[in-house]
C-alpha cells in the first residue's frame, strides 16, 4: 500500500485534507512511524496557513471530540474519546522553517496530497539507520524536555541516539529545571514502561542527565538502575523459562494493567526502584516530578515492603509485607523474588493466597459485632486482621475456628 493510501484510508486525514485542500501537511511522528513500519503514533500533527481554530473546532464536531486552544492563534488541540489527539498548528513561516525548528530528524518530515514527501533534512535516512539525530542544538535549548524526549524515544523505537547528539544532550540538561514538573514526569513514565528500560536509564544517568529530575546521588542512581536491571532480566527469563507459565497467568496480566499517569505494573516497580533512598521511610517527595497521590503511595509501599522484607523472611514477615502493599500484592512478590533471587513460585502463591482470603473473609465485621455483642468501631477491623494473619499462617483454617478463637480470647 502506498503511503497516499496508507494516509488516505484513515478517515480523520481524509475528512482533513479534504476540508483544508491546500497548504496543509502532515507532520512528526506519525509520518515518521508509517515510514518505518511496527505501531503506528495514532497523534496527528497538522501544520496549514488556513484558520487552525476554526477547522479544529470543525473537526471536534466531526469526530465528536473535545477542543483545546493549547496556544492562542498558534496551536489547537482536538482530544478524541479513543485517546488520541489532533494537533493544528499555524503555518507563519515556510514549512522547511517549521520543520528546522523541530526536534529530530526524524520528526522533521512532512506530508501533502500535492507534493507527497517533504524531507529537507534526510530524516527518512535517520529512520532507515535508526539512528536519533538532533536538528539544531538550539531546539533543545529552546525546548529542554526534547532531551528526555531522545531518550525515551531511543528506547521506544530501539534507535540508537547519535554522538553528537548525546553531546548536547548532556550539555543542556541543567536547563530541564525550566520545564514544568508535569511534562517532565509524562516523558519519564514512557520510558519506565519500555522493555529493557535500565539501558535508557543507564544513558541518562552517562550523560549526566537523570539527577537533573531525580533527587539523589549518582552513586545511588547507579545502584537504582542496577536493580532495575535485575528487574528487567529477571522479567526475560520469566516470560521464557520454566515459570513461563506462571508468568503468562499470574505476573503478567497484573503487571500488564494501567495503574495511572501512563504507568503499568512494569513501569511502577521501576518508578519504586529508581525512587529509592536508603534509609528513607517516607513518602517520596520531588519537585520535579509530579506523582499522583496514588502513584505516590504505590510506590512509597512497595519501598516499605522491600525495607521490611530483609533479613529472614517468616511467613510473619511475609504477610506484613503484603499487608502494607494493599493492592499491589503480586508486584511485591516479584520485587521479592528480584531481591532474593529465588522463590517466585512461592511468593507468587502467597501473595495469592493472601489476595484470596481478604477477598473472602472467613467472618465479617456484621460476623464480629455479633459474636462479641458490640456496636460497630475499629476493633473490628483490628481482630478482621489477625484472623487474617492466623489463616495465612495457617494457624486458623476455617469459620468455626475463627469464631472459636474471638470467644476464647475476647471475650
Amino acid at each position: 500500500m502506498t503511503l497516499f493510501k496508507k494516509i488516505f484510508a484513515d478517515p480523520v486525514n481524509k475528512w482533513v485534507f479534504s476540508y483544508a485542500k491546500k497548504e496543509i501537511f502532515l507532520v512528526g511522528g506519525y509520518i515518521r512511524d508509517l515510514l518505518r513500519g511496527g505501531i503506528i503514533n495514532k497523534d496527528k500533527d497538522y501544520v496549514l496557513k488556513d484558520d487552525i481554530r476554526k477547522i479544529a473546532l470543525l473537526a471536534s464536531k466531526k469526530f465528536k471530540g473535545t477542543f483545546v486552544e493549547l496556544k492562542k492563534n498558534k496551536t489547537c488541540r482536538v482530544a478524541l474519546k479513543n485517546g488520541q489527539f489532533l494537533d493544528f498548528s499555524r503555518l507563519t513561516d515556510s514549512l522547511f522553517d517549521d520543520l528546522s525548528l523541530r526536534d529530530f530528524r526524524i520528526n522533521s518530515i512532512a506530508w501533502s496530497p500535492e507534493q507527497g514527501l517533504i524531507d529537507p533534512l534526510n530524516g527518512e535516512r535517520d529512520i532507515r539507520n535508526k539512528i536519533i539525530r538532533v536538528v539544531d542544538p538550539e531546539n533543545l535549548r529552546n525546548d529542554p524536555l526534547r532531551i528526555l524526549r531522545a531518550y525515551r524515544l531511543s528506547a521506544q523505537l530501539g534507535f540508537t541516539i547519535d554522538r553528537y547528539t548525546r553531546n548536547y544532550l548532556g550539555k543542556y540538561a541543567v536547563n530541564l529545571k525550566d520545564t514544568t514538573s508535569e511534562r517532565i514526569t509524562e516523558e519519564l513514565f514512557k520510558l519506565l514502561i519500555c522493555n529493557n528500560a535500565y539501558i535508557y536509564l543507564t544513558l541518562l544517568n552517562k550523560d549526566n542527565v537523570l539527577h537533573e529530575i531525580l533527587d539523589a546521588t549518582t552513586i545511588t542512581l547507579n545502584h537504582n538502575i542496577k536493580t532495575i536491571s535485575k528487574f528487567d532480566h529477571f522479567i526475560s527469563r520469566l516470560q521464557s523459562g520454566k515459570f513461563k507459565k506462571l508468568y503468562t497467568s499470574s505476573i503478567s496480566p497484573v503487571l500488564s494493567c494501567p495503574v495511572g499517569q501512563g504507568l503499568d505494573g512494569f513501569g511502577l516497580i521501576r518508578l519504586s526502584i529508581l525512587l529509592t533512598v536508603k534509609n528513607r521511610k517516607k513518602e517520596y517527595s520531588n519537585a520535579t516530578l509530579k506523582l499522583s497521590t496514588s502513584i505516590a503511595k504505590r510506590v512509597c509501599m512497595l519501598q516499605e515492603a522491600i525495607r521490611i522484607s530483609s533479613g529472614i523472611l517468616s511467613e510473619a514477615k511475609l504477610y506484613n509485607v503484603f499487608r502494607i502493599t494493599n493492592e499491589c500484592e503480586i508486584e511485591a512478590a516479584v520485587l521479592l523474588s528480584v531481591s532474593r533471587h529465588r522463590y517466585v513460585d512461592k511468593f507468587i502463591k502467597r501473595a495469592d493466597d493472601f489476595i484470596k482470603m481478604k477477598r473472602n473473609p472467613l467472618l465479617d465485621g456484621y460476623d464480629i459485632q455479633n459474636i462479641l455483642n458490640i456496636n460497630p468501631s475499629a476493633i473490628i477491623g483490628q481482630i478482621q486482621d489477625e484472623i487474617q494473619k492466623r489463616r495465612f499462617l495457617g494457624i486458623i483454617r476455617t469459620k468455626s475456628q475463627a469464631r472459636h478463637w474471638i470467644i476464647s480470647n475476647l471475650t
